[in-house]
């Protein structure tokens, strides 16, 4: 007889989240705001999860030029829990996003050349700038208390691709660094989470 290849899916609960180290971030860091709310939907194997962000940051603090950018970012894929049968809900996990970010961002800045001179008060724009990006990641979250999780979560991200009219963002929405300010086209990330389950748990 053949043996049943289907791959049961079965439902745990949806949880709803909000990103601490964001908060801490926004907080600690003058000029920043972020907040990033995530939400997941627990088949036990696999987990499918969202995250949907808002990021804004002014930078002034330079020479020669002042920064700002303002924009959404969401990211949305697939976990897979190697630790489906915890007793306790806990779940240690790999997973794979994809990300994108639609974005506004100014530059200020002072230029100067050997033979025209220099020209102070000079402005580039990026309207409707975006950027897409992959993220491998690996994460953990723990019960603490009836449908009460915090977790973790270290992701590489990679694959960047940015659509931009005047000139590369030195900030990413979601991602990180821009091209025009790291050296690699790679980045890492990291998330503390905060969330609430709503079903079996």
């Amino acid at each position: 007889m053949a043996q049943n290849d289907t791959v049961r899916i079965e439902f745990r609960s949806i949880r709803l989240g909000i990103d601490g180290f964001g908060l801490i971030r926004s907080a600690v860091t003058p000029g920043l705001s972020t907040i990033e709310f995530n939400g997941e939907l627990d088949m036990t194997k696999y987990i499918l999860a969202v995250d949907l962000g808002r990021f804004s940051q002014e930078i002034d603090s330079l020479p020669r030029y002042n920064y700002d950018i303002t924009g959404n970012y969401f990211r949305i894929g697939l976990d897979a829990n190697f630790i489906p049968k915890d007793r306790d809900g806990s779940i240690i996990a790999f997973g794979v996003r994809y990300g994108r970010a639609g974005f506004d961002d100014r530059i200020d800045y002072d230029y100067s050349d050997s033979d025209l001179g220099t020209f102070s008060g000079m402005t580039a724009f990026n309207n409707d700038a975006s950027a897409s990006w992959l993220e491998a990641h690996v994460g953990m979250k723990a019960r603490v208390y009836k449908g009460i999780w915090l977790g973790y979560r270290a992701s590489y991200k990679f694959g960047l691709n940015i659509k931009s009219s005047e000139f590369e963002p030195f900030i990413i929405p979601g991602y990180g660094p821009g091209e025009t300010n790291t050296d690699s086209d790679t980045t890492w990330g990291f998330n503390y989470y905060i969330l609430i389950g709503l079903g079996k748990n």
